[in-house]
């Protein structure tokens, strides 16, 4: 058994679970700190690795600064090298919801992060226009999007406060394309080899993502928009 510590949100145990471990054969106990995010679904994502065995959280962050492992940060490259595995396989399916496509969908992310703290949501207008271009499931769980409706001539599906975590990795995970925030589920997205656009905030461009592996950015899974401020 070995021992890791990571620190961060959902984004950050995927990309230290599921890729930076990734190619590990041996069994890990992972430790953990975070402040503000769900536990239990941190537990959930670092275990889509069947070699994490157990995940273990810290009561502050001096426990988790003076626990005697090595660290593993949450940018590709850290006193460990690389991402490992930069295109895990994922058991994931989609979610039994009572909502299913039957032919390729996109993913619009309606918002990531934690209000208070990195939080991001894209605007209205935007996410009406991308609804428009095709097939879409829209996730997330920002109140303002529970009724959401874009009145596009596409099939759409609300999924916005209907999905667990794990169930929203679900769907992303069987997508033909991704738009929204930076976080866990443009990561999934992109470890899928799924094209995705993603944004650092609702104003930028997230590009070169800072935190994804060369292998994404060389596949130009990254691409280039134009500021969201029009859609404001």
């Amino acid at each position: 058994m070995i021992h890791r510590k990571a620190m961060g949100g959902y984004g950050d145990a995927f990309i230290v679970g599921s890729c930076k471990l990734g190619n590990v054969r041996e069994d890990i106990t992972m430790h953990h700190w975070t402040k503000l995010h769900n536990r239990d679904d941190i537990a959930k994502i670092y275990m889509m690795n069947s070699q994490i065995k157990q995940v273990i959280f810290f009561n502050n962050k001096k426990e988790y600064a003076a626990f005697g492992c090595k660290a593993l940060n949450v940018n590709y490259k850290d006193a460990g090298g690389f991402i490992q595995n930069p295109y895990p396989k994922l058991n994931v399916s989609w979610p039994k919801t009572g909502f299913r496509f039957t032919s390729d969908y996109q993913i619009v992310q309606v918002n990531s992060g934690t209000e208070g703290s990195n939080y991001k949501v894209l605007p209205k207008k935007y996410v009406r226009y991308l609804c428009k271009l095709s097939p879409t499931v829209i996730i997330g769980t920002d109140t303002n999007f529970y009724k959401f409706n874009p009145e596009s001539d596409h099939l759409f599906i609300n999924m916005v406060g209907r999905t667990t975590v794990m169930q929203a990795v679900g769907v992303v995970a069987k997508s033909s394309r991704f738009f929204g925030p930076e976080g866990l589920m443009f990561y999934v997205a992109m470890s899928q080899k799924i094209p995705a656009i993603g944004y650092a905030d609702t104003c930028k461009m997230m590009s070169p993502v800072v935190r994804s592996a060369p292998a994404w950015e060389c596949e130009r899974k990254v691409r280039s928009l134009p500021s969201l401020d029009k859609w404001r």
